[in-house]
């Protein structure tokens, strides 16, 4: 009974909780329009991803990073953004070196490995990467909020301050 409501989460949201001292299932039906997945089980898969990526367990901070991030992603999407920052690092942290050179000219910076306080802190950026990448393949992502100032922003932002120059 446990596998079906896991193979369904559109339809009945399944949370293992302690009661009396004993583990218990809880059954319930999702409402309209609620998310499948929360943010603490997405983070959860999220730090799988982590681990196999750097081969060590993960943290307590990165867990809370990871949990925060898959809050800052579209609802159900965290996954996909995540897997996409981690494939397309070198794309992710050249919009984040733009954004990092067009506030503080001084001290841009560039990580050859992926870091967790990097995705979380510009976790807008991997949403507005990930979108991009979705048009690029002919898909259109729905339920997104893209003006959060990402490279679009970004790019807008070098641009009028050029036109300002001239």
């Amino acid at each position: 009974m446990r596998r079906w409501f896991k193979d369904n989460p559109t339809t009945f949201r399944l949370q293992t909780v302690l009661a009396d001292g004993r583990r218990m299932a809880i059954v319930r039906l999702t409402e309209e329009g609620e998310p499948a997945y929360s943010p603490t089980q997405e983070a959860k898969y999220l730090t799988k991803l982590w681990e196999t990526r750097v081969g060590r367990p993960h943290t307590r901070d990165e867990f809370g990073m990871l949990y925060h991030f898959a809050q800052a992603c579209p609802a159900g999407k965290a996954k996909e953004v995540f897997k996409l920052v981690l494939e397309e690092w070198p794309a992710f942290m050249s919009i984040v070196k733009t954004s990092a050179e067009f506030k503080h000219p001084d001290s841009p910076r560039y990580y050859r490995y992926p870091r967790l306080p990097i995705i979380r802190r510009f976790a807008h950026f991997a949403v507005d990467l990930w979108v991009q990448t979705q048009q690029w393949q002919g898909k259109t992502p729905q339920n997104v909020d893209i003006g959060l100032g990402g490279p679009k922003a970004v790019a807008a932002a070098l641009l009028s301050s050029k036109s300002k120059a001239v």
